[in-house]
């Protein structure tokens, strides 16, 4: 999420888009080098006020990543910053709602007792909101935590989806928003699916119809390849029947020699007996 949030601060500038600066560390083997101190690490992806420790000097840190050691839990560390307050921008679909929160004293400003009141929607909060909505292709819920320092510098923290919680104040209002966005995109799923399906069956009678026409086609192959093997079968037996009318008409002409000669020899044999009687 953070880093999806950098893409955005990169994109205009840490002035238009002012977010926390944050290290990260994916174990504790890692966890050597911090920003300046005092600093406030944040365990693995818990939310509100878990999972996150404040620290003012190093060899406090240094014991915190010996009890990291025992999981294989990442974290991230921030600067601390003195809050005065917090503020977090809400959108549920096209709807935005600014809630400042005061805490009772301690440095977690979200933890413990804490007064909540609406605040006006300014044109950063709203630019700050919309340009992160707009990220993992859309987010028609989200909230977007940001820190007011004593000294009157506002920093953004982190971006929740569904985690966002609702002010007590707004709870009924809220929650019909968010069952009137949720029927909505239940509707135009629905509606995709309906007109889709056409779309599917025209797909699957094509996929039907060149599945066939593969057969058919290697049904094809096959009948020529059988109709070569009888053509080649044929070929050898013209080729032998060929052969054998060569041979019969090489017979027949030795045959019709052979009679030429034995009635040539036959006729001088009876013109030499007929002269020798007259």
């Amino acid at each position: 999420m953070y880093g999806a949030l950098r893409s955005i601060q990169n994109k205009f500038g840490p002035e238009l888009f002012p977010l926390v600066e944050q290290c990260y560390y994916p174990n504790w083997k890692t966890m050597a080098i911090t920003p300046p101190y005092p600093i406030v690490l944040k365990v693995s992806h818990v939310h509100s006020s878990l999972g996150k420790m404040k620290f003012e000097k190093h060899s406090d840190f240094q014991d915190m990543s010996s009890v990291l050691s025992l999981h294989n839990d990442y974290s991230t560390v921030e600067p601390f910053i003195e809050g005065e307050y917090d503020l977090r921008i809400q959108k549920i679909g096209d709807h935005i709602r600014v809630i400042k929160r005061t805490g009772t004293g301690q440095w977690k400003t979200n933890s413990g007792t804490s007064m909540l009141e609406d605040v006006p929607i300014t044109e950063k909060y709203k630019f700050w909101i919309d340009e992160s909505s707009k990220l993992f292709g859309g987010l028609d819920l989200c909230a977007l935590d940001i820190i007011h320092s004593t000294e009157g510098k506002e920093s953004i923290l982190e971006l929740n989806d569904t985690s966002i919680g609702l002010n007590p104040e707004h709870e009924l209002e809220d929650n019909r928003r968010i069952r009137e966005l949720l029927l909505k995109r239940l509707v135009e799923h629905y509606e995709q699916v309906k007109q889709s399906k056409p779309t599917i069956q025209s797909n699957l009678s094509w996929e039907v119809e060149r599945a066939n026409l593969q057969n058919d086609n290697e049904n094809l192959k096959e009948k020529e390849r059988q109709l070569s093997v009888e053509i080649d079968r044929f070929g050898d037996q013209l080729n032998y029947l060929r052969e054998q009318i060569k041979q019969l008409k090489q017979q027949k002409l030795q045959y019709s020699r052979k009679s030429l000669f034995v009635g040539i020899s036959i006729g001088i044999m009876l013109g030499c007996v007929l002269a020798s009687l007259f």
